[in-house]
């Protein structure tokens, strides 16, 4: 009898230590990201003392071969890799079969000279985790765009009406290095700001690609990186599209890394382009 007693005991209290635990997932986020570390300071104070042993070893020449490197990893060579001079369409499948990106001789009409897209993801998580992602892409041209993000989640506590709240803005220069027809590829920099009572911003670089599958269908993924008080915020969302004119809807699954925990999320959304 006293063993069952106890067991039972044991059993309520890790049910109850797991629900504290489940409550409090947005809060540990938010700890984490607003604590006080001094690694970073240490870490440049090393650096620094040992700084003109480096720069005494400095060759110019393995830096300029460096600097091509990345340039044209990055960038691209524009004499040579003909789909970078491809034009923005108006929409995915305009005229049935071409993605972002068309030759300028493929066009029946002048190409569309700036673009907006609209992107809006419904989120459903677990340990109660909901949450709502808004996108706006401008393309003021075909080179590259700007985009803006706003991530907006909540955590209602299981056995109360408390509610915990995170907002994360991205806002970032994004380049496609890839401009195919059907496939496109590139890369984002720029700044995760989180908001609430955590206020604080770190550098992001991600990546992005979108494939068009044929049927008006797409398949996209987006990650991003980012370190915010020398804490992981890291995004990942792939998700399948399909078009019908001007707008979309999509389907889809994202995890995020804020500090410590992890959420995972189906996602429901649609978009439009403007």
């Amino acid at each position: 009898m006293n063993f069952s007693l106890k067991a039972a005991a044991t059993i309520l209290l890790a049910s109850f230590a797991s629900s504290i635990y489940g409550q409090s997932k947005l809060n540990s986020s938010k700890s984490e990201l607003k604590s006080e570390r001094s690694s970073g300071r240490q870490s440049y104070s090393s650096s620094h003392r040992h700084g003109s042993y480096r720069d005494e070893s400095f060759d110019p020449f393995f830096f300029e071969a460096f600097m091509f490197v990345t340039y044209y990893s990055m960038v691209g060579n524009y004499a040579a890799e003909e789909h970078l001079g491809n034009d923005l369409t108006p929409y995915p499948y305009f005229n049935g079969t071409a993605g972002n990106y068309l030759t300028l001789d493929e066009y029946t009409a002048p190409p569309k000279p700036v673009r907006i897209d609209v992107d809006n993801k419904f989120m459903i998580g677990d340990d109660n985790v909901l949450g709502n992602r808004l996108n706006i892409s401008l393309r003021p041209f075909k080179y590259a765009y700007l985009q803006a993000d706003y991530l907006q989640l909540a955590e209602v506590y299981s056995n109360s009406s408390k509610l915990s709240r995170l907002s994360v803005f991205n806002f970032d220069f994004c380049y496609d290095r890839l401009r195919f027809s059907q496939f496109n590829l590139g890369w984002t920099i720029g700044v995760t700001y989180v908001a609430n009572d955590v206020n604080r911003a770190g550098f992001t670089f991600g990546l992005n690609a979108s494939a068009f599958l044929g049927g008006n269908f797409s398949l996209n993924g987006v990650t991003r990186w980012s370190i915010i008080n020398a804490c992981n915020v890291n995004q990942f969302d792939v998700n399948l599209k399909y078009h019908f004119g001007w707008f979309y809807t999509s389907i889809g699954y994202e995890n995020l890394k804020i500090a410590s925990p992890s959420y995972n999320f189906l996602t429901v959304g649609f978009g439009l382009y403007l």
